[in-house]
């Protein structure tokens, strides 16, 4: 019996070497491998919304996040929720980084409701790492303006 084998052309074996090297398969991180590279996801602000009768009320959950960090905007009828950057923590200067997964950048998260808000009558409180906003809703149009986070 002859069984023929063809090799994988040059731009197939490209293709998987390439395919390979940037794989969105997260390898586990261990402390045998401190090094590993991992593809670490955005950081997810969980959510809610439920409608009142005066409005909405949004609850996001955003566990060990400053205060201080916290943006709400509002423009008509999305609401945009964000966490600015935050500096590392200072540390001595004998410390020496072996693995770190804690990010520094900001993100953020938008979504839609089916009224515009009146900014007047909203609200925003962030307490125990969930940020409540009390959403009012709007008989016209405004601009966009930002809410205080008490």
């Amino acid at each position: 019996m002859y069984v023929a084998m063809r090799s994988p052309s040059a731009a197939a074996a490209l293709d998987s070497m390439i395919g390979s090297f940037f794989s969105l398969r997260p390898a586990s991180p261990s402390f045998a491998t401190p090094l590993t590279r991992t593809r670490l996801a955005a950081p997810s602000m969980a959510l809610s919304v439920e409608e009142t009768d005066g409005g909405y009320v949004a609850a996001v959950d955003l566990p060990g996040v400053p205060r201080e960090t916290i943006e709400v905007e509002v423009d008509a009828n999305v609401v945009t929720v964000s966490v600015r950057a935050q500096a590392a923590a200072d540390k001595k200067q004998a410390d020496k980084v072996l693995y770190s997964e804690r990010r520094m950048s900001g993100y953020r998260r938008s979504f839609a409701l089916p009224a515009d808000v009146d900014m007047e009558k909203s609200s925003a409180k962030y307490e125990n790492g969930v940020l409540t906003l009390t959403l009012a809703r709007a008989a016209e149009s405004k601009t966009t303006k930002q809410l205080t986070v008490q």
